[in-house]
């Protein structure tokens, strides 16, 4: 009955957790990061999240995973009619007192050559890093069929 008792309390704070599913550091949330499932034998997988800075203007300048061989800032852009994704290679600017959502204008984390294919069933870890806020800790949960407007979460 104990072991019950504690694997319902265990479910119970994992959907606390999944609802919330916002992680912050100082004046800085990442909101509702999710990555879309990947297909059977893929490679990459695309993620979205929200940042809302209710502090001073900062810059999105690294993410750091264990989930996969790298993870990247990247936008999705259109040269001579051909799409092409490219590195954002100085980062993301974060205004002050806004919110960013990744995922407009085509902007995305490519997680490259995950350790673990990225189903419904797993997640991704991944270390956000501000210059000004620091290290933020994030779980990316994965999403099935999951669009960019999902990370536009409860409306942010």
């Amino acid at each position: 009955m104990k072991t019950f008792l504690f694997i319902a309390a265990l479910a119970a704070s994992f959907a606390a957790t999944a609802l919330a599913h916002e992680f912050t550091v100082g004046t800085m949330t990442v909101d509702h990061p999710i990555v879309r499932e990947m297909p059977p034998g893929g490679q990459v997988a695309a993620g979205y999240f929200t940042i809302i800075n209710k502090g001073p203007a900062d810059r999105l300048i690294a993410i750091e995973t264990e989930s996969a061989k790298s993870a990247e800032l990247h936008r999705s852009v259109v040269e001579d009619g051909i799409a092409k994704m490219r590195p954002l290679t100085g980062g993301l600017d974060v205004p002050a007192n806004a919110t960013v959502r990744v995922g407009d204008d085509g902007t995305h984390v490519m997680f490259v050559e995950p350790h673990w294919p990225l189903t419904e069933t797993s997640a991704a870890d991944a270390t956000l890093v501000f210059e000004k806020a620091g290290r933020v800790e994030v779980v990316f949960t994965v999403e099935k069929n999951a669009a960019p407007e999902a990370s536009t979460h409860a409306g942010h």
